[in-house]
């Protein structure tokens, strides 16, 4: 698979509390911004486009109805079609690793753009993703080599997959009548016929995804092997409370590509205060063919993707230390007494006497509801 990267400016000097005035003014459509994933095989490509605007809008204005196509030197030539407002996709590219290509982007307004043509970044498989305790946390590290010494210049990135359960299941839920100047509350069963659990707000999952940029150049070492800190998770933390998962993308980029990596990296740095070093200008490959000056925010390179996943269970670290604060309080199923004591939690189970509820336990809805801070769709790569 084959990977296309088109970066994104982002805003600067964003934490100052100074208001910030560009030096020079946008024009009226904004900046074309390019970002994509190019993949050399059955899967399919999305290449995105869009506008930048003013910094005070952080929203980026989709470009819609462009033509977009990638041309090989050997006059191989692959379509795009738009799928929804400026996204754009092509599926099944069939890329020779021996040829170089370029990107051509037509927009509505009869503008045209062209990338500089650019050779296939070799990158050799993920060594590992390992794992060390230490500082009471979890520090992972991924490593690579390529025996050939001909990448060099690495970039990942990360999606982190964490489980998490309610501290209690629960088979009950008020029933609430209303009447034009008072309620009744009543506590009766989810499900009245099999009185089941609802594991539909017990089981959730929560993701994050890396933000900062993770580089790393082994060009000043004698072998091509690198190895690069990338998530620390703290000790107690519920990302590894019952199953934690984190999936890594790793790319190889030619030595200009990794410069602008780098100086882009240093620009998000250079935040916080007007007497910071001024960031540096971002000059990517992508240019306007009838007018050189118009910035083009974007880098077009192309690297075989590489990808490797590990999963990490809570049984396996006996001192992890997660804990709840979750308590149950009993509660008489009496309109009065629910509204005096049981407003503000959930059901959890009760007692029955002849089918009745008569007493039940009840928590705080984050110790019951999932959901309240996580998605309950399983994601596809889960087990069990």
């Amino acid at each position: 698979m084959v990977k296309l990267f088109c970066w994104l400016l982002v805003p600067l000097l964003i934490g100052c509390k100074q208001g910030y005035e560009a030096p020079a003014k946008l024009p009226a459509t904004g900046y074309l911004v390019v970002e994509g994933v190019v993949h050399n095989g059955n899967d399919t490509t999305v290449v995105k486009l869009s506008r930048t605007t003013k910094l005070n809008n952080k929203a980026l204005q989709p470009e819609k109805a462009a033509l977009i196509e990638l041309h090989g030197k050997d006059n191989s030539v692959y379509k795009f079609t738009e799928h929804a407002e400026g996204e754009y996709r092509a599926d099944h590219l069939g890329l020779d690793k021996n040829q170089q290509y370029l990107l051509e982007i037509r927009t509505a307004d009869g503008r045209k753009y062209l990338s500089e043509y650019v050779p296939v970044i070799p990158n050799p498989p993920i060594d590992s993703i390992s794992w060390l305790q230490e500082n009471g946390g979890l520090q992972l590290n991924v490593s690579t080599h390529n025996p050939l010494n001909n990448t060099r210049y690495y970039q990942w990135e990360y999606e982190e997959t964490w489980e998490i359960n309610s501290q209690y299941f629960s088979s009950m839920k008020y029933l609430i009548q209303q009447f034009p100047t008072y309620q009744i509350y009543d506590v009766v069963f989810r499900d009245p016929l099999t009185r089941n659990k609802d594991s539909s707000i017990y089981y959730c999952w929560q993701y994050n995804k890396s933000g900062n940029l993770l580089l790393r150049s082994s060009a000043k070492q004698s072998q091509d092997i690198v190895n690069i800190p990338l998530v620390f998770i703290p000790h107690a933390s519920r990302h590894l409370s019952v199953l934690y998962s984190i999936d890594v993308k790793q790319y190889g980029w030619s030595k200009r590509g990794y410069e602008y990596l780098e100086v882009m990296k240093k620009n998000t740095e250079l935040i916080g205060s007007l007497f910071d070093a001024q960031p540096s200008q971002l000059n990517g490959n992508i240019h306007n063919v009838d007018d050189q000056t118009e910035p083009v925010i974007g880098f077009f390179n192309i690297s075989p993707l590489q990808e490797k996943r590990i999963f990490l269970r809570n049984i396996d670290f006996p001192d992890w230390g997660y804990k709840t604060d979750c308590s149950q309080i009993k509660i008489v199923n009496l309109s009065d007494s629910i509204k005096r004591n049981g407003i503000g939690l959930v059901p959890v189970e009760g007692f029955t006497v002849n089918g009745l509820i008569v007493e039940f336990w009840a928590a705080k809805e984050n110790c019951v509801d999932c959901t309240l801070v996580g998605s309950k769709i399983k994601p596809y790569y889960w087990p069990r």
